[in-house]
């Protein structure tokens, strides 16, 4: 646990660092050139969709047969992973070349209102983004997650606040943005496979198909093909909310829900970073058949994750009021601010429940969670549509975390039937129990203004709030590895 600890922290404060930065360019930058701030957007949100069908699952053979080829001495596992990537590239791509030619004329396309600029630009944002993406995985089989998140994150971000500032001041022409962006990309690429280099982990020679069994080759072949139906179900259990809000109801509302959405996401930052340094611990320990392993690294997170995360949505909670009193226009959201609590929940408990969707991943029964997520994304789709009607966005708010609830309750409940491990032990009970307390008491302090500014409340309420439970949860020594963390730095 002790490179999970080091590595999940330092990344869990560079992503940290790149919300701040986002939440400041929201404030102040962006809004100068709205315009080339939405093309851009559009285009990478364009390219995050393309590339889980360009690359299918290739990226997930990194982490999962890493272990396989280490610990049998096969070379060129990065020249496979290659090798794999460019033939699902080039295959999807004349596929989708061809059908784009023969339904050319079809309504859909028509109303997609894509310029061939812009398809341009999201095919090679696309190839960029996959990359990126293989070499930040091969430098995380390393143990090694914060310089290639530090180069993605934090530098996509300066960088993006420079075309902004750019354009504003009339340094740069729009028209360049898109090229710099790619450059930009190209530059993270080449940066990336230096650092991967340098920890000595860039074989690409030597591979041989041949050297791998025709029995693996299939169960490779089948994750391979597996792993592009994960990433649409996981598209679909967890990203369809925003998809619904907006052509259900209007655009004013995917803008307060995605508010709520940013805030609760930050308690996900340092699940995200345990994820990417986990996955290969998890995927090593299944190669050694050291299930005791996995149970520690189960249990652990789920208790320093869930410490986090009681603490972000209990201060965020008791905040919001004061915020949306700052904020232009803030009390608009009011009304809705039970999207918040909603989807804290779900996302606690997401956190309570760690990593079990990488133990899923990479154990034999790996086809079972796209039978899950499939079960989960029918779930979501028909609760969203039944409960926005009469309930607008709370109904999605409360629809997803429906979904999520019983989507992790399935994936626990399946671990412990396959492996009799589980993430929950008494320290559960006493953070969930806190969680209550602190939810409660926000609630009742929400509409108490202890100070005639708004600004001072906001501060001193979400201020004492972080304070009080970090120091509770310390003398509670609800988690040994926080409270190590915490005397180390005081010690300094």
């Amino acid at each position: 646990m002790g490179v999970i600890q080091r590595q999940g922290i330092k990344n869990s404060l560079v992503n940290f660092i790149g919300i701040a930065l986002g939440f400041y360019a929201t404030l102040f930058i962006y809004p100068l050139d709205w315009d080339l701030y939405g093309s851009i957007q559009y285009w990478i949100s364009g390219a995050a969709l393309l590339v889980p069908i360009l690359r299918l699952g290739s990226n997930a053979l990194i982490p999962k047969y890493y272990p396989y080829f280490e610990k049998n001495r096969i070379p060129g596992f990065l020249g496979m992973v290659l090798q794999v990537t460019a033939l699902s590239v080039v295959g999807m791509s004349l596929i989708i070349v061809v059908l784009a030619w023969i339904f050319q004329d079809s309504n859909f396309l028509q109303r997609l209102q894509l310029s061939q600029h812009d398809a341009l630009l999201i095919y090679l944002f696309c190839l960029a983004f996959i990359a990126n993406n293989i070499l930040q995985l091969q430098a995380a089989n390393s143990r090694r997650i914060v310089i290639p998140d530090l180069i993605s994150n934090v530098g996509f971000k300066l960088f993006l606040m420079s075309l902004i500032l750019g354009s504003y001041y009339g340094f740069l022409e729009k028209e360049m943005a898109g090229p710099l962006l790619i450059l930009f990309y190209l530059g993270s690429a080449s940066l990336l496979l230096v650092y991967v280099i340098s920890l000595g982990k860039f074989s690409i020679t030597g591979f041989s198909w041949r050297s791998l069994s025709q029995p693996f080759k299939r169960e490779l072949r089948t994750y391979w093909l597996l792993g592009v139906l994960n990433s649409l179900g996981l598209i679909l259990a967890y990203k369809i909310d925003i998809f619904i809000i907006g052509s259900s109801l209007d655009n004013e509302s995917v803008g307060y829900y995605s508010l709520f959405l940013f805030m609760t996401n930050v308690m996900m930052v340092p699940m995200n970073s345990l994820s990417q340094i986990s996955g290969p611990e998890i995927s090593e320990s299944f190669e050694h058949d050291d299930i005791q392993r996995i149970e520690r690294i189960y249990k652990k997170t789920s208790n320093n994750l869930l410490v986090i995360g009681t603490v972000i949505l209990v201060t965020i909670w008791i905040g919001i009021l004061f915020l949306l009193e700052v904020m232009k226009n803030g009390s608009e959201l009011e009304p809705f601010i039970n999207c918040l609590f909603f989807l804290g929940i779900a996302k606690i408990f997401d956190l309570s429940t760690s990593v079990n969707h990488l133990i899923i991943n990479y154990s034999k029964w790996y086809r079972y969670n796209l039978l899950f997520l499939l079960l989960v994304s029918a779930l979501n789709i028909a609760l969203n549509l039944i409960l926005i009607k009469d309930y607008g966005i709370v109904g999605v708010a409360f629809a997803t975390m429906s979904s999520l609830l019983i989507f992790n309750t399935i994936k626990t409940l399946f671990i412990y039937q396959k492996l009799k491990i589980h993430p929950f032990n008494k320290r559960t009970l006493v953070i969930y129990a806190i969680l209550s307390v602190g939810l409660i008491s926000g609630t009742l302090l929400q509409s108490t203004h202890l100070f005639p500014s708004d600004v001072l409340n906001l501060l001193v309420y979400c201020g004492l709030s972080a304070g009080l439970f970090s120091l509770l949860f310390y003398a509670l020594k609800i988690s040994p590895e926080l409270n190590a963390i915490a005397d180390r730095f005081l010690k300094r």
